[in-house]
């Protein structure tokens, strides 16, 4: 992992660029949902750059049919096997499981990819595809998770 990480900081943007194609038709398996964290925040693409070849195509699978599919089998595939009798229901079920290791990639690879964008998604807060994802943020709030372990990964370092 750590010649990973090494690779990621010392590439420069025509290797990565040709490797996040390649990042992305992996997703949603955890180690390139990893990989593609450390490219957000430790490569030259660190502090919003390289919307066009990052943020974008992130939206894009975030928002599309890919990760529909996930959310709808991380739903189907840890629930009770009787259908919920109300959303109110369905929403404490979801409270109560703990999410696959999969989903867990995920969540931490959508919450880099808003750390790395933040000003991108707010110029652009009015287009649909922002707004979806939005939902994907509030619709993943409703999780358990595993509070004050992974706080140190939130932590951004702003450029001086």
């Amino acid at each position: 992992m750590r010649s990973i990480l090494h690779y990621f900081q010392e590439a420069d943007d025509s290797e990565l660029s040709e490797l996040l194609p390649h990042l992305y038709g992996l997703l949603p398996l955890p180690a390139a949902s990893s990989a593609l964290v450390e490219v957000l925040s430790e490569s030259i693409f660190k502090f919003g750059k390289g919307a066009k070849i990052l943020t974008e195509p992130l939206l894009s699978w975030f928002t599309g049919p890919s990760f529909q599919n996930v959310l709808a089998q991380e739903d189907s595939g840890e629930s009770s096997s009787s259908p919920p009798s109300s959303p109110r229901i369905l929403h404490l079920q979801l409270l109560t499981i703990e999410p696959s290791d999969e989903m867990m990639g995920l969540a931490k690879l959508l919450a880099a990819l808003v750390e790395h964008s933040a000003d991108w998604f707010i110029a652009r807060l009015a287009q649909n595809e922002v707004q979806a994802l939005l939902g994907v943020v509030l619709r993943l709030t409703g999780w358990q998770g595993t509070g004050n372990v992974d706080e140190q990964i939130s932590e951004v370092h702003l450029p001086s």
